[in-house]
């Protein structure tokens, strides 16, 4: 579990990748908008790409109580921005919708560079 962070507002508006839609997908977008605004992408050499995925656990209230990097990049600095914007992201504007979860809800996050 990780302490919520004071003073950090929250983002303006089961395990799941992105790109699958049920009645639920709004709640992963509002997710992934939320932690990617937060988001400071470190810089790459010119013509790589990389990409991570991090696991993200939700609580009921929306709070955010688990973090891990489920598919590191191999680049440290692009890990640990991922983490970052995750922990940058303490508290959801909403709560979890009812019958998402019980008592939390993970979900899987990617982070691309190009």
């Amino acid at each position: 579990r990780y302490p919520l962070v004071t003073g950090v507002q929250t983002c303006a508006l089961p395990i799941w990748p992105d790109g699958i839609a049920d009645d639920f997908s709004w709640y992963r977008a509002l997710i992934k908008q939320c932690i990617q605004a937060s988001w400071k992408k470190p810089p790459i050499p010119a013509g790589e790409k990389i990409y991570t995925e991090v696991e993200v656990k939700i609580s009921s209230s929306g709070a955010v109580t688990f973090i891990r990097i489920s598919r590191p990049s191999g680049d440290s600095a692009m890990d640990a921005s991922v983490e970052q914007a995750v922990r940058s992201t303490p508290l959801l504007p909403k709560p979890l919708p009812a019958g998402l979860g019980n008592p939390d809800y993970t979900v899987i996050i990617q982070f691309k560079l190009e």
